[in-house]
């Protein structure tokens, strides 16, 4: 037999499948709850008589059990009453028979899902059952029954709030378990959005070298995912990189036989030019700095015509020869936007950006703020 949870299932039939351990003396028991799913009551009867304890099917019960729910004692000794059988059934009744008159112990369990009681009937054929005293049979004093009923009852809330308590357990860590897939479900989106967003980074800046290229050759050129993530992996700074895109740009399209083919440029075409007399120490520069660094060429050429004309390096002329031009506030927000970067790749380049450093007030004062000497 498949071994569960007992609490995955309703605690009356964890005590039916333990009963012929837990009521000593029993002959059978009787089991009626109310059931969640099926939004009504159901009933299941144990044999203990044979050597294999038999759990019947679901029994059919009748109205006269209701009386019994909405009653409130935890516990009654039964008398004289018997749960009248309806006419139109098929299936075996809940009957207490005067056989078992005053030896029939009912034990309720409060059900706060319809606010009634579940019941769990304990027969015993006579009195010396109970206690299986050996030799002649004794009659129980109501004093004595109602002891025993008492521990019986005090013992079952035990099981039953261990029950539930383990049954609460579960519930907690099965949460925890799936709070735990949503994060990594989530840093795994994460994780996937953000190599997209770099694999359309790369693929523009790619582009925006090679549509020259095409226009000129008449090829039509594509960048496989494997270089884009190649190039992703590279870390180049921006200068380097476009001179690696250029080299595979000339490496394929002079490979190509046929004018005007389609080429593909894979991982293998995209080569470095570190044996190329680049210097072994060449700054790296993460791609959330290459941002910055184009703001930097962008601004350093515009500075350069405006000094070319003879006038003076103000945020008004700086964005007057900027390609296309912006604003002298549009200069501002992206200085300050970008400022820590800045400083940064200011470190890591000091011969680049001289004009910017050296003559652009706006830039001069954010390295005065950092500390940063001019080149």
């Amino acid at each position: 037999m498949l071994s569960v949870y007992s609490f995955k299932n309703h605690f009356l039939e964890s005590l039916l499948s333990n009963g012929a351990a837990m009521f000593p003396g029993a002959e059978k028991l009787l089991a009626v709850y109310y059931n969640n799913d099926s939004l009504g009551l159901i009933g299941k009867e144990l044999d203990l008589n044979s050597d294999s304890p038999t759990l019947n099917p679901e029994v059919s019960t009748d109205k006269s059990i209701i009386k019994l729910r909405k009653q409130r004692p935890r516990s009654t000794w039964l008398k004289n009453f018997e749960i009248v059988a309806s006419e139109n059934t098929s299936k075996a009744q809940l009957n207490i028979h005067s056989e078992y008159d005053n030896h029939v112990l009912l034990i309720r369990f409060p059900n706060s899902s319809d606010g009634f009681s579940d019941l769990l009937f304990v027969f015993f054929r006579n009195e010396d059952q109970i206690f299986q005293f050996s030799g002649n049979p004794q009659k129980l004093s109501t004093s004595i029954k109602d002891a025993v009923a008492n521990i019986l009852v005090r013992s079952l809330d035990v099981i039953r709030n261990q029950l539930e308590n383990d049954a609460a357990i579960f519930d907690l860590i099965n949460r925890s378990d799936s709070v735990y897939d949503q994060q990594l479900n989530s840093l795994k989106y994460q994780l996937e959005s953000k190599t997209k967003e770099q694999l359309n980074h790369y693929k523009s800046l790619a582009e925006s070298v090679s549509d020259p290229f095409s226009k000129q050759t008449g090829h039509s050129i594509t960048w496989t995912e494997k270089s884009l993530l190649k190039l992703i992996k590279m870390q180049l700074p921006l200068k380097e990189l476009k001179s690696v895109l250029k080299n595979a740009l000339t490496i394929v399209v002079n490979r190509s036989i046929k004018p005007g083919a389609a080429i593909e440029i894979n991982a293998n075409d995209l080569i470095t030019e570190s044996h190329q007399g680049l210097e072994a120490d060449a700054p790296i520069i993460s791609i959330r700095y290459e941002r910055t660094y184009q703001l930097l060429d962008r601004y350093e050429e515009a500075a350069k015509r405006v000094t070319q004309k003879r006038i003076p390096l103000t945020g008004v002329n700086l964005g007057k020869y900027c390609n296309p031009a912006v604003s002298p506030a549009a200069i501002s927000d992206a200085l300050k936007k970008h400022g820590k970067k800045i400083m940064t790749l200011f470190d890591q380049e000091p011969n680049r950006w001289s004009l910017l450093r050296n003559e652009f007030r706006p830039v001069k004062n954010i390295m005065y703020k950092t500390g940063l000497k001019a080149s």
